[in-house]
């Protein structure tokens, strides 16, 4: 019955997943200063033609389902089609005019392709898309917020006389209810696409990757958390990034491996966020000046527009000592606007 709404990805269809540890800035970027964790999904397999399906349910009306299949096209090419789906009606009530419960649906879609034209060539390429819709809020006053509303309107508080009593609706003393006129809404999406070629030659492979992201976070929020018309939020991210990277490594399983390469990308993010005041002065506050006015509207664009180049080298001295040194270089230009 519990809800969240963040990062999207799922874990469906993976074949490994790895954590490194330590500094990795040489083979993922300057950032990657403690660690790193990578996850390598299942790939498609041309030998065998298969599928599967999986479901439950659960309480606060919860179901998910998933599903996957491998086909094989020819002889060294196959696809992998996977995707789920996860609802729940949610545990929280809104009483309020807004109505509705904090449901939640999450579900995903991926399509992997992999051919071996050749001995020495491999192909790669994926297409995914994940979103989570999250319909009113995981917020509960519990109690908290009456008791601060409850000192606002008493003689000699902030807003004495507003009410002569806090209505039972406003924040309700409760962890399974909330009233609020604004239906709030949380959506967060994710369009990934990466395209991989792997060229064998003796002791090294040549690797090509090209990647794009593009990712939706967009939120309304009842700014008062009551049930009368005092203000809402809009806040709406979308970020797009676009890289590509060409390397020269050795193969594994020798004594001495290592790694050059150089990099390109992009990352724009455009942020638009808004708050405006209801109609408070027709709740029967007495407010008619705040009475439908955008007090704030913000919209920001950023594009950084990076380049690198990077190497390493790992030797194997004995089964108990490696040694690893690695160097990288980043230029990027960053240009941001707020208006």
């Amino acid at each position: 019955g519990a809800t969240d709404v963040g990062s999207v990805t799922r874990l469906n269809d993976t074949e490994r997943l790895e954590v490194l540890r330590g500094p990795q800035g040489t083979a993922f970027g300057r950032n990657v200063v403690a660690g790193a964790i990578n996850i390598t999904s299942q790939s498609p397999d041309p030998d065998e033609l298969y599928g599967t399906v999986a479901g439950g349910v659960e309480n606060f009306g919860g179901y998910d389902v998933f599903g996957l299949l491998n086909i094989p096209i020819t002889d060294d090419t196959a696809a992998r089609v996977s995707a789920y789906w996860d609802h729940t009606d949610g545990h929280i009530k809104n009483i309020g005019p807004a109505g509705g419960r904090n449901s939640l649906d999450d579900y995903g879609l991926r399509v992997a392709v992999q051919s071996k034209p050749t001995d020495r060539m491999t192909l790669k390429g994926s297409l995914s898309y994940e979103t989570r819709d999250l319909n009113n809020t995981n917020a509960v006053t519990d109690g908290l917020l009456r008791g601060f509303a409850e000192q606002s309107v008493a003689p000699g508080g902030p807003s004495e006389g507003l009410f002569p009593t806090i209505p039972n609706q406003f924040f309700p003393d409760t962890n399974e209810i909330t009233a609020t006129d604004v239906s709030e809404e949380a959506v967060v999406d994710h369009l990934i696409a990466i395209g991989r070629l792997d060229y064998q030659m003796e002791g090294k492979t040549l690797v090509w990757v090209s990647g794009y992201i593009r990712s939706l976070d967009s939120a309304i929020n009842d700014i008062d958390a009551t049930p009368i018309d005092g203000g809402v939020t809009h806040r709406e991210s979308v970020d797009s990034f676009t890289s590509t990277e060409l390397r020269l490594q050795s193969n594994d399983n020798q004594r001495v491996q290592w790694v050059a390469g150089i990099y390109a990308g992009r990352a724009d993010t455009d942020i638009r966020g808004e708050v405006n005041i209801g109609a408070v002065g027709g709740s029967g506050v007495g407010l008619p000046f705040l009475d439908n006015q955008q007090l704030e509207a913000v919209t920001q664009e950023n594009t950084q527009i990076g380049y690198a180049v990077f190497g390493d080298v790992d030797v194997a001295f004995s089964d108990r000592l490696n040694v690893l040194l690695g160097a990288r270089y980043n230029w990027d230009r960053v240009a941001y606007e707020t208006r």
